[in-house]
């Protein structure tokens, strides 16, 4: 089972009291679309992103430089821990209708995950996929592919598409056709 823990990298974080102003020139600073905002203590309290700042800022007509973090972050902060499952992670973010999900340890904010690196696993998942079929494919050619090829693939296909499930609509529907088209290739007898 694939583990969160391979997003551990360093994640940029505030103080909820930084003002929007200074969130904004970091983000732009490190190049991120959003911040973890901590409180006194280190410990994860909130997200902003480029698009709090939009909606929830500039749409409103509100000063960047009299508006603290705190005052615009999303929250409750939903988090993974580095030993759950991608596949958990996903889950959360489809449950919570939520692109980004800091993974913590010991509270403390130790790496982040975004629906794009979510997408960009199951891209490299269908890509392996595609690998051992074409590896197994003189195999495969000669009779029929063995039980337990079969049963292999169909449990791989059938975990990328729960993943799938959970992707952007336009995402979703790009990978289920290449999905399908891998599918129908196994089950030809």
């Amino acid at each position: 089972m694939r583990e969160a823990a391979r997003f551990l990298r360093d994640v940029v974080t505030m103080r909820a009291r930084a003002s929007v102003q200074e969130v904004a020139e970091e983000m732009k600073a490190a190049a991120v679309g959003c911040i973890v905002v901590v409180d006194d203590r280190g410990r994860p309290v909130g997200l902003v992103t480029d698009r709090d700042l939009a909606v929830r800022v500039v749409a409103n007509g509100l000063r960047s430089s009299e508006v603290t973090a705190g005052e615009v972050m999303s929250q409750p902060l939903i988090t993974a821990a580095p030993g759950d499952s991608i596949e958990a992670v996903m889950a959360r973010m489809s449950a919570n209708g939520i692109r980004r999900v800091p993974i913590v340890r010991d509270e403390r904010v130790v790496g982040l995950v975004s629906l794009e690196d979510l997408v960009f696993e199951l891209g490299r998942d269908l890509d392996d996929l595609g690998e051992m079929l074409s590896a197994q494919f003189p195999e495969v050619r000669r009779g029929a592919p063995s039980n337990a090829l079969r049963d292999e693939l169909r449990e791989r296909i059938a975990g990328l598409a729960v993943g799938l499930e959970r992707a952007s609509e336009r995402t979703r529907k790009a990978l289920l056709r290449d999905l399908d088209a891998l599918r129908e290739r196994v089950q030809r007898p």
